[in-house]
């Protein structure tokens, strides 16, 4: 291999760094937006809901708390699926890193090969 073979195996190897690095900063900028609308949403809805159960059931005490129990339900539900998205985005992560030391690697060895041809 010789110079300009290293230099573009050493360049081929930072834009598959940089693509994955965009992947990675895409999927998770698209779970915060998902995550942020579904909880406006959940907040929208719970509002809607406990105006109609209070204006049909007379603003009765019973069905505030009916309401309120069922909203926080859905909370703990989306409070375990932002548990199980950030397990995922972190194994995401933890795969990003890894790939990253196996390309500094290979950029390391390609290095120390250029350092020996020019020696």
């Amino acid at each position: 291999m010789d110079h300009a073979d290293l230099l573009a195996e050493n360049n081929r190897l930072m834009q598959q760094l940089l693509d994955f690095h965009a992947e990675q900063k895409s999927e998770a900028e698209k779970a915060k937006s998902d995550f942020d609308g579904r909880m406006a949403e959940m907040k929208s809805r719970r509002e809607s809901e406990m105006n109609a159960k209070l204006a049909e059931m007379g603003a009765s005490k019973e069905a505030a708390q009916g309401s309120e129990e069922d909203w926080e339900k859905r909370m703990k539900d989306a409070q375990q699926q932002t548990r199980e998205r950030t397990e995922a985005i972190l194994a995401k992560d933890r795969q990003y890193k890894d790939e990253l030391l196996r390309i500094l690697d290979e950029q390391t060895s390609l290095l120390r090969q250029i350092s020996e041809k020019l020696g």
